[in-house]
């Protein structure tokens, strides 16, 4: 039986490797790194579009899913026309991305399994939505609501703790 420790270790596999590329490589190439891990990603995924196992769990299938979380820090970090595109959104557009997102995600729960083009960049416009949705929690002077007003929400913390404490339950 698979557990869910699986997405701790392919986090782990990534906070091991996405810094010795920063390392490894020069400062003026880190905007191209975010580009290729997510094509190199998707060229993986479609390869392997007709098996569910490495599409759901790999790795080098899940990397692109990380890399556009450091896209979007990067571009928030790095530019500031990023950070005030999205301090000023509308609040409409906020919320019709929103409602978007959710029609998105019960969509392609139908819909992923019977279509492989689909299942191969259904993770690609989700964890693109994601982003969105952190980084408007963030930036946006908009939002129509903050998540973290919500007092039972601690995000991130203690989460691998959380997935270690569910394994030893779970048996």
């Amino acid at each position: 039986m698979q557990t869910i420790t699986w997405s701790v270790s392919v986090e782990e596999q990534f906070y091991l490797v996405w810094p010795l590329l920063f390392f490894i490589l020069p400062k003026k190439s880190y905007k191209y790194i975010f580009v290729v891990v997510i094509i190199w990603g998707y060229i993986f995924r479609f390869i392997n579009r007709n098996n569910d196992a490495i599409l759901y769990h790999h790795s080098l299938s899940l990397c692109p899913d990380l890399a556009i979380g450091g896209l979007s820090a990067y571009l928030s970090y790095n530019f500031n026309s990023f950070r005030n595109m999205l301090c000023n959104l509308n609040k409409w557009v906020i919320i019709l991305t929103y409602i978007l997102l959710f029609f998105w995600i019960f969509y392609t729960k139908e819909t992923k399994h019977t279509h492989t083009e689909i299942s191969v960049f259904f993770r690609l416009i989700t964890s693109t939505f994601f982003a969105f949705i952190i980084l408007e929690q963030n930036y946006c002077k908009n939002s129509f609501y903050k998540f973290l007003t919500l007092n039972f929400l601690v995000i991130g913390v203690n989460t691998p703790m959380v997935y270690i404490y569910y394994i030893l339950l779970y048996y």
